[in-house]
């Protein structure tokens, strides 16, 4: 394999992580907090850089990646973002 067809496939990883996997992980994650009672007291753009440090991608559309995890966070979890700064969700019936 040819370094071209290595640089597309990590590309096609970073675009999978960014719309796939960090959207669920951010939403899980917060679900999770929310759930078990625990007071955030950090912004959204916090809690999302110390998540997307597991993942070691650059260039991700931050605002696409907070659209898909607020629409994760309301189909899945049945929640919603209240605030950002600090993070303050929301339990929709």
């Amino acid at each position: 394999m040819n370094y071209l067809t290595w640089q597309n496939l990590n590309k096609d990883l970073a675009k999978f992580i960014e719309l796939f996997v960090l959207p669920n992980t951010l939403a899980f994650a917060l679900a999770k907090i929310y759930y078990e009672g625990v007071e955030l007291k950090d912004s959204y753009k916090i809690f999302y850089n110390t998540i997307r440090n597991l993942f070691n991608i650059i260039d991700e559309d931050k605002k696409v990646v907070f659209k898909i995890t607020s629409q994760i966070l309301y189909v899945r979890y049945g929640l919603i973002f209240e605030k950002t700064n600090p993070i303050k969700l929301k339990k929709i019936n």
